[in-house]
């Protein structure tokens, strides 16, 4: 596990974009839903109206404003576990509670139950708002949940906690709709406000040096209440502004009429860059390094390759299925051309699985 200063976690995109929680840290009783509504653009070219639903359960209602730590911190545990499972075990409750800087004790057992209930009972429906990556486009519908199950369990002198993914969202996780994120830097932040800026931003940040946006647009996005109007939301934004710029992660901003404009700091984002560089070389050396192993050592360009431009997962598959076909005293060819052999027709079948019915012919 990484230092405390250098930990990073991952976010799945969507949840970036929009909002997924009551940003604040209590919920009006009267309060059911955080909707966005808005336009998208679809690779065909056409303006879509778009919408966000997030509705809570009847008991546990919608997520709050600690809510989206615990999924971070999930994550964080996900990643550090390669992303191997839809299902994620964590073998010590304490991890996480320490993870999250909460204080040891009963208390915070109790709160992380109450938050993994909230998270688990969301519903969210996307209108033209969903990007499934896998084909590069909004989905005209989607409605899904974020977790289906958890569990305490408890081992010896130890709780452990087992969480499971919705299919809806491990898809996106393993398709490469997340981007990497300082959870360190994030959980120093304590207000609502200031942490889904800076998720935000830090989406946007990427290859760019500025951005800009409508200040209620950008409201709608962080989950904001537009009834506070719009010379409230102003103040409240260049609040949480003025301390991503005292913290490092801005240079500065600027606000004219209705727009606001974010300026980067490239100091910060091209040390993150190159960390998320890094992180991704790590992991094609890694799974060179297991091509090697179950293929032979005489190919390293060709597992390079290999890494770098086929799905992690489907390589994954292939070896599977060379292991199953040698334990069944089928595998008659070199392992190497039996792999690739698999490898190919697994994209085969991924590819003709993604056309539409009527155009199979």
């Amino acid at each position: 596990p990484e230092n405390d200063k250098n930990k990073k976690t991952k976010e799945e995109m969507n949840l970036v974009e929009y909002p997924f929680q009551y940003l604040s840290f209590k919920v009006p009783p009267i309060v059911k839903t955080v909707e966005w509504h808005g336009e998208t653009v679809t690779k065909d070219g056409v303006v879509r109206q778009a919408s966000w639903i997030v509705t809570g359960s009847d008991k546990y209602g919608l997520p709050r404003y600690d809510d989206k730590d615990v999924l971070l911190a999930l994550l964080y545990f996900w990643k550090e576990q390669g992303f191997q499972s839809q299902v994620l075990r964590v073998d010590s409750i304490l991890d996480v509670v320490k993870v999250l800087h909460w204080t040891v004790s009963g208390n915070s057992y109790k709160k992380l139950d109450e938050s993994l209930s909230r998270l688990v009972g969301i519903t969210i429906k996307a209108i033209y708002s969903f990007w499934d990556n896998r084909i590069k486009d909004y989905l005209p519908i989607k409605a899904f949940h974020l977790l289906d199950n958890y569990s305490f369990e408890k081992i010896g002198h130890k709780t452990s906690l087992i969480v499971k993914a919705s299919d809806e969202f491990w898809e996106s996780i393993k398709s490469g709709y997340i981007k990497t994120l300082d959870l360190e830097f994030y959980l120093s932040l304590k207000e609502p406000l200031l942490k889904a800026l800076y998720s935000y931003l830090d989406k946007k940040a990427y290859q760019n040096e500025e951005f800009t946006i409508d200040i209620m647009k950008l409201a709608e996005h962080l989950g904001m209440s537009l009834n506070r109007g719009l010379k409230r939301i102003k103040y409240d934004i260049r609040t949480a502004a003025d301390v991503l710029v005292s913290r490092g992660f801005l240079e500065g901003y600027f606000i004219q009429d209705k727009k606001i404009t974010f300026y980067f700091n490239r100091e910060y984002l091209t040390r993150k860059v190159q960390e998320q560089v890094k992180e991704v070389e790590d992991k094609i050396e890694r799974l060179v390094s297991i091509l090697k192993k179950e293929l032979g050592d005489d190919r390293e360009d060709s597992y390079y390759r290999i890494a770098r431009y086929y799905p992690i997962e489907l390589i994954f598959k292939a070896l599977d299925g060379l292991r199953t076909i040698e334990n069944e005293g089928k595998g008659s060819r070199s392992r190497y051309r039996l792999f690739m052999k698999l490898l190919k027709g697994y994209i085969k079948t991924e590819i003709r699985d993604k056309i539409p019915v009527n155009l199979k012919r």
